[in-house]
């Protein structure tokens, strides 16, 4: 923030277009749900803020808390803009940036303190490392290999999450050579802990024959085992198995169960197996309506 205010001091009215350029590679970084548009193009400025595009549609940036001398300066500058430049004004808002700054120190001294504590070898601090190093947040840049690192050694604690984000690296080949059968072996130690995640896994790596002989008995069982935890994949696979028949005789009654348990936590399959269901008046009373109204939502969440 001290090189944006920089930039906004130096800047002339004859030099905007460098400013902006100048602003852009200060801001891009900043979390744009801080920050807060107006001007004559602020529709397009709130476009550009979305999608990061800040150079081309914020014709300049100025401080919310700017002292009476700066905002003069501002005016003039804004005048400006007004007359040549079709942009709008981007507001940093203080106490937005204060808060930004407090949670990106906090951030900081987080991941130092789980860095050390995962050198000296706490199982948890290293599965939450890895978990930052997977998925690039809290400040640390994505690295499957060093995400695969610390799940690893986590997992050589029996850390039971570490084993099935070890075992999802494996079956995808993230950060780790893709081996099913490793795969299946790591859910299945996390599974016997009963971790419904791994269960779940451990289920369809049965029922699809994967990195295991198909079983789709096995597959049902630890399917049974997630779901009555509340995992909705496994209520959904374990609804469709049902409703197939496969694995167990076909029952609609209790697919009908299970893909409504979960279908209230919104599991787009689910939604739409259960669509399917009234549709057909299986398990279920016939409703047209209320079949259409799963089919939408589903496609909602991108199921098709």
């Amino acid at each position: 923030f001290r090189q944006i205010n920089r930039v906004l001091r130096s800047c002339k009215a004859s030099c905007f277009r460098v400013c902006i350029s100048r602003i852009d590679s200060c801001v891009r970084d900043i979390d744009q749900k801080d920050l807060f548009c107006c001007g004559k193009d602020a529709k397009l400025c709130n476009t550009s803020v979305h999608t990061g595009n800040f150079g081309f549609r914020c014709a300049f940036a100025l401080w919310r808390c700017l002292g009476k001398e700066d905002r003069a300066m501002a005016e003039r500058h804004e005048e400006q803009v007004s007359q040549n430049y079709d942009g709008a004004i981007l507001f940093f808002d203080m106490d937005a940036m204060r808060i930004w700054l407090d949670q990106a120190v906090q951030t900081r001294q987080y991941i130092q303190a789980l860095i050390k504590k995962a050198e000296e070898g706490e199982s948890d601090a290293q599965y939450r490392l890895g978990l930052c190093y997977l998925r690039g947040s809290d400040g640390v840049k994505q690295d499957d290999q060093r995400a695969v690192y610390w799940f690893t050694k986590s997992a050589d604690q029996e850390h039971i999450a570490a084993l099935f984000y070890l075992g999802v690296c494996s079956a995808f080949g993230v950060g780790i050579q893709k081996n099913d059968i490793h795969a299946a072996i790591l859910y299945a130690e996390a599974a016997k802990w009963g971790f419904a995640p791994a269960q779940c896994e451990l289920g369809r790596c049965y029922e699809c024959g994967i990195g295991v002989p198909q079983n789709l008995e096995r597959a049902i069982y630890f399917y049974q085992k997630a779901a009555q935890q509340g995992h909705a994949p496994a209520q959904c696979n374990l609804g469709c198995l049902y409703y197939h028949g496969l694995g167990t005789e076909q029952d609609y009654n209790r697919a009908v169960y299970w893909l409504l348990y979960a279908a209230e936590q919104q599991h787009p399959r689910a939604m739409y197996m259960l669509g399917v269901c009234y549709e057909f008046g299986r398990g279920v009373t016939k409703n047209i309506q209320r079949a259409i109204a799963l089919y939408q939502q589903s496609a909602r969440f991108g199921f098709a």
